[in-house]
């Protein structure tokens, strides 16, 4: 084994993802040394590895009132600057062309740029393709890591470290009490060119896929041997059955699920102002996916050699906004699988870039506007959607983000809720620190009670609120456990520009 790193460091990100870049620039901007460790070969996480080229629009709420600031508003700014985006300036990128967007899409190309930049500002040290294998603590402290990267082995040690991993594992390995997420499933997106959304619209007139089809569902009730009663009650088929499924637009209720001639001309409005669908549902495609299956050129569902089952992700594909012709394709999907399993997770990897050409394959057959369409690229890596998650000294719960927000006094950012029409939630600071571990936190999907606010935005939210307790928690020399939050909001509004 080497020896310790060249000089000690403050803070150690472990993760150079989504919620560690935020982490880790909010962490060095407060005057803190700071290192991430990055298992891949970049940084960027789940919108560079899987190409998620868009947040959730929670920025602000329906009524349009400002949610987050600081350093995600900053990426998003800073985006729009270099010109890639679909808008103009950051107003109508958070706002729309035609009022509030759903979602604000991006080129993950061009966030990599943007946080690279950010980072190298800040002074940040980037480590990519290191993996932490050992942790070393004094009683519940953690005091150094043993890592490898390539053939080297090195230790790093650090005053404070942040669990940015996604899955935990930092923490885990450390023996903070985690929750394995047994219904995860993965997803890894792909880019196709070529294609022809107003054909594809066209298409939508006619088909009007929002009218009942008993047809279909007879016919998917026969290839799935489940009652209708059951297709209804399936998490699996549940998108398929009357009436269609469609959340992906501004909604005007809790219950305004389903598509309707009012969605499809919003999606006409908006693909006129902004040359942009986000997102083409998977379920609006009944007729040509019973073709594709009935003729054996496409599976909705099947098993996978070496455990678990792959189907398709009813998100779809977007369009528009990666360049002229190119559709983003959110479609294979599997699942049964454990993502804490380095070799489950290669099945997964391997099952998602095969279903995704079978995809590719079934859009450019079956589906008006994709007829002279070409594979782009597949992601180089799927992620999941929810693995693991430490057991913080606080939580959230799916009721809270989704109900009627109510006074957090300890929270460190607001989350825009589960629904678009929500005014904002306030998270936790609890909800980032494990139980019995003194100088750790987490961010990002691995955080308690993340799975209900795992959006992109509010990981970025988590990082900072980490970044900053760090600081603070040295500043003050205490227990994370013990921080004081009203200090550590001050420090967050005062000096990160966060939003409470």
């Amino acid at each position: 084994m080497s020896k310790n790193m060249d000089r000690h460091v403050q803070l150690i990100v472990v993760g150079g993802g989504t919620a560690g870049m935020a982490a880790a620039i909010a962490g060095a901007r407060l005057g803190l040394d700071t290192l991430v460790l990055e298992i891949d070969n970049d940084i960027g996480g789940v919108p560079v590895q899987s190409l998620m080229g868009s947040f959730a629009n929670l920025f602000v709420n329906l009524d349009g009132k400002p949610l987050v600031g600081s350093i995600p508003l900053e990426i998003l700014r800073r985006m729009v600057d270099t010109g890639e985006l679909i808008y103009d300036d950051l107003q109508q990128a958070v706002h729309g062309k035609i009022g509030q967007p759903f979602t604000i899409p991006f080129q993950p190309e061009t966030y990599l740029h943007v946080i690279k930049q950010m980072a190298q500002e800040a002074g940040v040290r980037i480590l990519c393709n290191t993996h932490v294998v050992a942790v070393h603590k004094t009683g519940e402290r953690v005091d150094e890591a043993v890592c490898k990267r390539g053939h080297a082995t090195f230790v790093c040690t650090a005053d404070m470290w942040i669990d940015a991993t996604g899955d935990a594992s930092f923490a885990f390995i450390a023996g903070a009490p985690c929750k394995a997420q047994e219904d995860s499933s993965f997803g890894q997106l792909m880019r196709i060119g070529g294609v022809n959304i107003q054909r594809y619209l066209d298409w939508l007139d006619t088909a009007r896929p929002w009218e009942p089809d008993p047809e279909f569902i007879t016919w998917l009730s026969h290839y799935t041997d489940l009652t209708i009663e059951q297709l209804y009650a399936s998490r699996l088929w549940r998108k398929l059955v009357d009436p269609i499924y469609y959340g992906h637009a501004p909604m005007l209720s809790p219950d305004d699920i389903t598509f309707t001639p009012r969605k499809l001309s919003y999606l006409h409005e908006r693909w006129q102002a902004e040359g942009l669908i986000y997102t083409a549902e998977m379920c609006w495609l009944r007729r040509p996916l019973m073709k594709a299956v009935t003729q054996g050129d496409f599976s909705m569902d099947r098993s996978i050699p070496g455990g678990g089952r792959i189907t398709f992700n009813n998100d779809g594909f977007a369009y528009g906004a990666w360049g002229e012709g190119v559709a983003l394709c959110n479609v294979a999907q599997p699942y049964q699988l454990d993502a804490c399993q380095p070799a489950q997770w290669e099945i997964a990897q391997k099952q998602a870039t095969k279903y995704n050409q079978e995809a590719f394959l079934f859009f450019k057959n079956y589906v008006p506007g994709f007829e002279d369409a070409f594979l782009l690229d597949i992601a180089p890596r799927a992620v999941s959607r929810f693995p693991r998650m430490i057991c913080g000294i606080k939580s959230v719960r799916p009721e809270q983000v989704n109900g009627t927000p109510t006074n957090i006094p300890d929270a460190v950012y607001l989350f825009g809720g589960g629904n678009a029409f929500k005014p904002g939630f306030g998270i936790p600071y609890g909800m980032l620190v494990p139980k019995n571990l003194t100088n750790v936190l987490a961010a990002g999907k691995c955080a308690s009670g993340a799975r209900y606010c795992r959006s992109q935005v509010s990981c970025m939210s988590m990082g900072v609120a980490a970044g900053a307790a760090a600081r603070l928690a040295l500043k003050l020399q205490c227990d994370v456990r013990e921080l004081p939050v009203s200090v550590l909001q001050n420090l967050l509004k005062q000096e990160l520009g966060v939003l409470l």
